[in-house]
């Protein structure tokens, strides 16, 4: 099934950068075609942060606890979800 209406998002570049080097790596065309955002980076803008947090301590500065495990994708997506309100600005962190 193709989508043609979609953002990839992810914390930071990492993904982006290591999903087109292991494609590279095996040959594969790369199978992105919406646009990316990091959304690491856009947490720290909108909400007017000096540095960017981990994904972790977003969480934390948000007054969440982490659900699941750290670096498992469908975790990491989750916990990402549930800082949309933040990321977009629509809510403020606690300092």
């Amino acid at each position: 099934m193709q989508y043609s209406d979609f953002l990839f998002c992810s914390w930071g570049d990492y993904d982006l950068k290591q999903l087109r080097q292991d494609y590279a790596f095996h040959n594969v065309p790369y199978p992105i075609s919406g646009s990316h955002a990091n959304v690491k980076r856009m947490m720290a803008e909108r909400q007017k942060l000096s540095k960017k947090p981990g994904l972790g301590e977003a969480i934390r500065m948000a007054g969440m606890t982490f659900a699941g495990a750290h670096h498992r994708g469908i975790d990491d997506a989750r916990n990402i979800a549930r800082l949309l309100p933040y990321i977009v600005g629509e809510a403020r962190l606690r300092r």
